[in-house]
C-alpha cells in the first residue's frame, strides 16, 4: 500500500513523539497528551516557580518555492548567528 507523503509525516510525527514520551518517562516526568503533535510537562525552575515545558514534534517541509528543509543548514546558520553575538558581547 503506498502511502501519501502527508501520511508518512503524520506517521514519523506520531513515532517520534512516543520516543520522546518514553524517554522522558523513563526519568519520571508526567507526560500529558495536548496534541497528536505535542506533550507538556510540568517542571520547576531554579527559583521554585511551577512551569510546563511543551514539546513539539513536526516534519518540516521546505519553503514554498519547493526549496526542502535542510536541518544542517539550519544548524550552521544557528551557530554562526551565535558565534556572532559572542563577538559582539566580547567588544562591549
Amino acid at each position: 500500500m503506498k502511502m501519501t507523503p502527508t501520511a508518512l509525516d503524520n506517521l514519523l510525527r506520531k513515532d517520534y513523539k512516543l520516543i520522546v514520551q518514553e524517554l522522558l518517562m523513563k526519568t519520571g516526568e508526567e507526560i500529558l497528551d495536548i496534541a497528536s503533535n505535542a506533550i507538556a510537562f510540568p517542571v520547576v525552575d531554579k527559583a521554585g516557580n511551577e512551569k510546563f515545558v511543551k514539546i513539539t514534534i513536526s516534519v518540516p517541509k521546505g519553503d514554498r518555492d519547493g526549496t526542502p528543509y535542510d536541518g544542517y543548514a539550519e544548524a550552521a546558520d544557528y551557530q554562526f548567528k551565535q558565534e556572532q553575538i559572542k563577538i559582539k558581547e566580547k567588544k562591549k
